[in-house]
């Protein structure tokens, strides 16, 4: 494993890409529980929309698979929403490389104002995002559920430097979780990034303690690491490995033979699983407690 301060091997891709992903979770408190199954994701770098030449893949309309920009809002994870929210209504959003640049530099903005980035009074010293990339769920047959999308930016010398992890819940809720370094400098594959719990996911787990992030982002490996802690005793250990695959039509075909039920697969392991813990291990079900006025999270790792 390279030292923090060693280059960062980041490869960005410009084109849109399948990725076919292991998601792990393994649960240590206080019933022990540990699944794997496969999933499909789609990588979608800016203006990928431009570059769609597929028959079973549609940008805002029904196909077989789909993305529509509806499910994904940068506009509504700002920590002050009064004071940091664009001009622009939800209706009139486009996902294309200048909206989204705008956006992403919008929530930035925002956690400086919030003096969660240490910029020595000077903001020009801060790196702008020069580029952004999606991970999620596509919609298959017009339905998706996303218990977690990862926002990528990157600077001009295709460093990641931030990341927004927009968290779903079963009850129709979502939270996002802003990480970045102080002055944001590169985020390295072996760092991890730590935040409060914010937001209720599991009912099975109160809203207390912090999870830590992991982002691996190589030439043939992009894989995810979200850990769950309280009291600095391990509660949750998930990942998401991923590999880069041609988005084309032949491969979403075989996708979906290979799993043909990919559409409900994640919502339907998640309340599986949920029975499991409640039914057969006895764990305590806790309810859904109010929602936080903000949607977004910045954090730990920052000078405040």
């Amino acid at each position: 494993m390279a030292e923090l301060g060693a280059k960062l091997e980041t490869i960005v891709l410009k084109k849109p890409m399948l990725l076919q992903g292991r998601v792990m979770h393994a649960r240590s408190v206080p019933k022990a529980n540990k699944f794997e199954y496969d999933n499909l994701y789609f990588y979608l770098p800016l203006g990928f929309k431009e570059q769609l030449k597929n028959k079973f893949f549609s940008f805002n309309r029904f196909n077989l698979f789909s993305f529509f920009d509806s499910d994904h809002s940068l506009l509504n994870c700002h920590p002050e929403p009064s004071s940091c929210h664009p001009e622009r209504s939800e209706g009139s959003r486009e996902t294309n490389s200048e909206s989204l640049l705008k956006e992403f530099q919008e929530i930035l903005r925002c956690a400086q104002d919030d003096k969660r980035i240490s910029h020595n009074d000077n903001k020009n010293k801060i790196p702008p995002v020069k580029n952004v990339i999606l991970i999620s769920h596509p919609r298959i047959l017009g339905y998706a559920f996303n218990p977690a999308s990862f926002w990528l930016g990157f600077d001009e010398e295709e460093n990641l430097i931030v990341s927004l992890v927009e968290v779903r819940n079963t009850f129709g809720q979502k939270h996002s979780y802003l990480l970045f370094n102080e002055n944001l400098s590169p985020i390295f594959s072996n760092q991890w990034l730590e935040s409060d719990k914010e937001f209720h996911v599991s009912p099975f787990f109160e809203k207390k303690g912090n999870y830590k992030f992991r982002f691996v982002v190589k030439e043939n490996q992009l894989d995810f690491y979200i850990n769950y802690y309280v009291d600095n005793q391990l509660q949750l250990a998930t990942s998401l490995k991923c590999h880069y695959q041609e988005l084309s039509d032949k491969n979403l075909i075989i996708s979906l033979i290979k799993m043909p039920f990919l559409m409900f697969k994640t919502i339907f392991l998640i309340h599986f699983q949920a029975f499991k813990l409640w039914v057969f291990k006895g764990t305590k079900y806790h309810s859904l407690p109010p929602k936080l006025g903000s949607n977004l999270t910045i954090n730990k790792n920052v000078k405040k």
